[in-house]
């Protein structure tokens, strides 16, 4: 059966052609290959102006509390984190990271993802900070966030971060061993069907088959979540999303987390290599 291919609008490579004939925009750009993350609407390749023109790499901006406020690893301005990025992305985006020391509207207008990480913030995120953050995720945002509990320099052991949808952080739980875990077919046939082609797993920067970490904590996601029409999924990791435990790497989505869209790890040595951290 012949089908039209249509692009998504944000981008100009082969590759990035919707497989859908007739679609409006919104749905050409949730098909289209290019998709990193469905509710970003970022893509890898140039954009065109219609006629094949390239104009330019299509932004993608990455926020983060600065290094002022979360030091070291919290912070996409982290010199390993910040060169890992860039020798990532540069070639294929418009990179801008951007930081602020407080977590409000005017660091996240505009951000494509957000990066919380406050193991080393000696101060938790405040009540304003939380409610930025959940209305900002409830909203369409998309956010990598750490769940780490381990040890903390504040009190709140990442519970600030991660305890407005439900998931409990244990201060103190112990720090797992290296570990490498594959990615569960259950889980990839998930986020396929939740990501409109699983572009968070198979995207254009290849097939995602395992993920390497160190030191991941357990933590618990409540039945609340479930009871609230909240969609999870553990990527790869310690053990199954339930009221007891969760995985290790594992994605969120409705519920709580309302129209968009959470990245959920406990510990991020798998975003940057060994050298990072020594």
């Amino acid at each position: 059966e012949a089908r039209l291919a249509r692009r998504c609008d944000l981008c100009a490579d082969r590759m990035c052609r919707s497989r859908l004939a007739d679609v409006d925009v919104a749905v050409a750009r949730r098909a289209c290959e290019c998709t990193v993350l469905r509710r970003a609407r970022v893509c890898t390749a140039l954009r065109s102006d219609g006629t094949g023109a390239r104009i330019g790499k299509a932004p993608l901006v990455l926020a983060s509390l600065s290094m002022e406020r979360v030091r070291d690893s919290g912070s996409v301005d982290w010199p390993p984190m910040r060169d890992a990025l860039r020798a990532v992305l540069s070639p294929h985006f418009d990179l801008e990271l951007r930081t602020s020391a407080e977590l409000e509207p005017r660091l996240l207008s505009g951000a494509h993802v957000l990066v919380c990480n406050m193991t080393s913030a000696r101060v938790a995120l405040s009540e304003a900070e939380r409610e930025a953050l959940r209305d900002w995720v409830q909203h369409g945002g998309v956010a990598i966030l750490n769940a780490f509990s381990n040890w903390s320099s504040n009190d709140a052991c990442n519970h600030d971060v991660v305890g407005w949808m439900h998931v409990h952080a244990e201060r103190g739980a112990p720090f797992g061993s290296r570990r490498r875990w594959p990615v569960a077919l259950h889980a990839r046939r998930f986020v396929s069907t939740l990501l409109d082609g699983g572009a968070l797993l198979d995207g254009p920067f290849g097939t995602v088959s395992y993920l390497e970490n160190v030191g991941a904590t357990q933590y618990a996601l409540a039945v609340r979540f479930h009871g609230e029409g909240g969609l999870a999924r553990a990527l790869c990791g310690h053990g199954h999303i339930g009221s007891a435990e969760a995985g290790d790497l594992a994605v969120l989505a409705h519920g709580p987390v309302g129209g968009g869209l959470v990245l959920l790890c406990s510990n991020m040595h798998w975003m940057v290599g060994e050298s990072g951290w020594l």
